[in-house]
């Protein structure tokens, strides 16, 4: 679906990953490469829409308002299920449940889970910076945590996320605009262009 995708992805074209309070960092860039990009950013909404328009050129898509029961035999699984027509049975060789964290399917076939408590949160901020971001994505390592900085489609908006402790992320949370830029530009001072807002 790239061919697709293309006209709305924002390439990132160059990469410059550091430590804050380190002297060394990696930068490369696709032109060094010789690729046409790095990598791209893509917003969610526009893959889902490509990943649905290419999925109907290839077969009907089912759509799912919800699973009754799931049976499985050696040969098949069998899945039983309502949409906005009625009442369905769906048969194939292989079912892949790719429901979400807290799968239907899963809870259906009796499938335990072993959970993990996550220490960390991933905060995310839009910045409006007072220069061209030159499509390059930033990483710093920092003693609050990794920040990541990519590119969006205006030349002067990046997106930012940071994954940080959770009790520090409920810190920052409380901060103002002015302290989150003030933070974030001691940050990367000197490696990105000034942030002038966060939205």
């Amino acid at each position: 679906i790239w061919t697709q995708l293309q006209s709305a992805a924002v390439p990132i074209n160059k990469v410059s990953i550091s430590q804050q309070h380190r002297f060394g960092s990696l930068r490369f860039n696709a032109d060094e490469l010789k690729v046409p990009l790095l990598g791209a950013v893509v917003s969610f909404d526009e893959l889902l829409a490509n990943l649905n328009d290419n999925a109907k050129l290839h077969s009907a898509p089912y759509y799912i308002n919800k699973i009754d029961s799931i049976k499985q035999s050696k040969e098949h699984v069998c899945l039983c299920y309502q949409n906005d027509n009625g009442e369905h049975t769906l048969s194939a060789r292989l079912l892949i449940a790719a429901d979400g964290m807290h799968s239907h399917c899963r809870q259906l076939l009796g499938i335990g889970v072993n959970e993990n408590k996550v220490t960390d949160s991933a905060l995310t901020f839009a910045l409006e910076l007072n220069g061209a971001h030159q499509h390059c994505a930033w990483q710093r390592f920092t003693r609050h945590g990794t920040m990541a900085i990519v590119p969006m489609n205006q030349t002067n908006v990046s997106r930012l996320v940071w994954t940080c402790d959770n009790n520090y992320a409920q810190i920052v949370q409380t901060w103002s605009e002015a302290q989150l830029l003030e933070h974030l530009n001691s940050v990367y001072a000197g490696s990105i262009p000034t942030i002038n807002h966060i939205k």
